[in-house]
């Protein structure tokens, strides 16, 4: 069945659906000031004081309200001993145990009634009414309805005064429904509504007669459309006997609108329960369960996809942490490594400076003795040159005293020592590591 609504109602243009139910979703909105209108009429029904008009009132807003007036107009007609009077009264006290779901204290009051002493004009009212309490009883009880049912509803039409056309439509759509002639009941329901015009309670009745038809065709489109529309009426006039935001409900859940469909259940289950529906109290209850169990088991599996998408979520969190980590490790051991090279770079940079001092010393050493040597040398040629001009052969082959050959070698020994120690300091030690008697330099080292 759900499939079937489905693919049906692929083939409305989606603005009627988001029409009827924008529609709706208004009217629920406003339901409790239609509501408290409606208790501000009834307020002033009670300054009037009249039983009838208080239960007409009643009759679709509260069963324990309508019964206990409809009981008071019983009782006075019961004194007036004018039995029209209690066959009208009782037919109306039948009605609201029938809408009340009281279907044995409904048959109770029928037969107390006789039927031989019934006025012709409250005898279309009486089989109708027993015709529709055969109808509920069935639909309730889920079983076929009864072939007796047919009879009441022809007793009824036969009993229909011309000028009630409203009444007439209506019985002939009854028929025509028990026929199964669907379309006839569908254009005589539909002309009952538009006798019906104006009142509000009377046209949601026909539209729900109506939207039964339609879903009996197989037609849950058209069956959801008049529904919702007979829900609005009801709604708009305070009606809480009615079941047609019950079955607007179901098929919206069908349809897997279950938003919607909670909000409709709930608001017919407050219907029935402040009318004392005793029967729609219990289907409403049922049907509310079963969504509050899909929507308990989408909430459970919502919370498995949140559950499998924050543990996804903290696996990669914990996948990203490592990485990080890894990374830091890594970054941790490239920056080791730079700080090591960079050491290296910085202890042969200073090595580097330190040789290139040494080579500056050493050079200026060698330079400066070079120098010292030239200038010696220089001397001496010019003695050699002196004397030999003087012919002062005697100076000639006497040798200066600032020529010191002795002393310019021990010098030099002495640089080369130091220039060569402090290119490999750790020579005598190498050396002597190799010898079995070491070397002792000049200095003790």
């Amino acid at each position: 069945m759900t499939h079937i609504l489905f693919f049906i109602l692929l083939f409305i243009p989606l603005s009627s659906l988001d029409a009827d139910l924008a529609m709706l979703s208004e009217a629920l909105d406003r339901k409790a000031d239609y509501d408290r209108a409606y208790e501000h009429r009834l307020d002033s029904l009670y300054a009037i004081g009249d039983p009838m008009k208080l239960y007409k009132a009643y009759n679709s807003y509260c069963f324990d309200s309508a019964l206990c007036y409809i009981q008071q107009v019983v009782e006075q007609s019961e004194r007036s001993e004018d039995y029209e009077r209690i066959a009208s009264a009782k037919i109306k006290l039948a009605y609201v145990y029938m809408s009340g779901g009281r279907f044995r204290e409904c048959e109770s009051t029928f037969r107390s009634l006789d039927e031989e002493r019934i006025a012709p004009r409250h005898r279309t009212g009486y089989y109708s009414l027993k015709g529709h309490l055969l109808y509920d009883i069935a639909r309730y009880e889920g079983i076929p309805a009864p072939a007796q049912m047919r009879t009441y509803y022809e007793t009824a039409l036969q009993n229909v005064s011309p000028g009630d056309s409203t009444n007439y439509w209506n019985l002939s759509a009854q028929l025509a429904y028990i026929d199964r002639d669907y379309q006839r009941a569908i254009d005589c329901f539909e002309r009952a509504y538009q006798g019906a015009k104006g009142h509000l309670h009377s046209e949601g009745i026909f539209l729900s007669s109506i939207a039964q038809v339609y879903l009996d065709c197989a037609d849950s489109a058209q069956a959801l459309h008049y529904w919702s529309q007979s829900a609005i009426r009801d709604i708009e006039s305070s009606t809480k006997e009615i079941v047609a935001m019950q079955q607007v409900a179901q098929l919206l859940y069908q349809l897997g609108d279950y938003d919607m469909a909670d909000r409709c259940i709930r608001s017919a289950l407050a219907d029935a329960r402040h009318y004392h529906a005793r029967h729609r109290q219990l289907e409403a209850g049922e049907f509310l369960s079963i969504i509050d169990s899909h929507q308990i088991s989408q909430l459970h599996n919502r919370t498995i996809r949140i559950l499998v998408l924050y543990a996804c979520i903290v696996v990669l969190l914990l996948l990203g942490a490592l990485v990080l980590m890894r990374m830091l490790h890594k970054l941790r051991q490239r920056n080791q490594l730079l700080t090591e090279a960079q050491e290296k770079i910085r202890l042969s940079n200073m090595a580097l400076e330190q040789s290139n001092h040494t080579k500056e010393t050493y050079l200026t050493a060698m330079l400066s003795a070079e120098v010292d040597h030239t200038k010696a040398i220089d001397r001496y040629v010019k003695h050699v040159i002196r004397n030999a001009r003087d012919k002062n052969w005697e100076e000639l082959l006497k040798t200066p005293t600032y020529i010191n050959k002795m002393g310019q070698r021990a010098a030099f020994c002495h640089r080369f020592d130091n220039m060569f120690l402090h290119l490999y300091p750790h020579f005598i030690e190498e050396v002597n590591s190799m010898l079995n008697e070491p070397i002792v330099s000049k200095d003790g080292s």
